[in-house]
């Protein structure tokens, strides 16, 4: 979370001393603030686009680095709930692997006699 904050504040700061003499939709740092949110998460309302050289290479920065990060947080959650499911599934086996342990034995024992 703190990179990330730390990409969209470094690229509402970088769009902004690129484009706020450009860009009439880049006239305050909230306006490019609101532009790095939008642009990081890939919403990209389209409400503010970059006109400069410069402001267009701190889009790609910002998408790559917003998809990269949201994909590894979301990664993270589902890898999170896939244990617990592991989990329960090797305890259900290994539950199993017990009954099917002792029938054997007994089987054994019983052949023994």
């Amino acid at each position: 979370m703190v990179a990330t904050s730390g990409v969209i504040v470094l690229g509402a700061l970088g769009i902004y001393i690129v484009e706020h003499n450009v860009n009439d939709a880049i006239s305050s740092p909230g306006d490019a603030l609101w532009w790095a949110i939008s642009t990081a998460t890939t919403v990209g309302y389209g409400d503010i686009h970059p006109k400069t050289a410069e402001g267009r290479l701190i889009v790609v920065v910002l998408m790559l680095t917003g998809i990269g990060v949201i994909g590894v947080f979301t990664a993270t959650i589902a890898s999170f709930f896939m244990i617990e499911e592991e989990e329960e599934a090797l305890a259900a086996m290994r539950a199993r692997l017990d009954q099917i342990d002792a029938k054997l034995e007994r089987l054994l024992a019983d052949r023994e006699r």
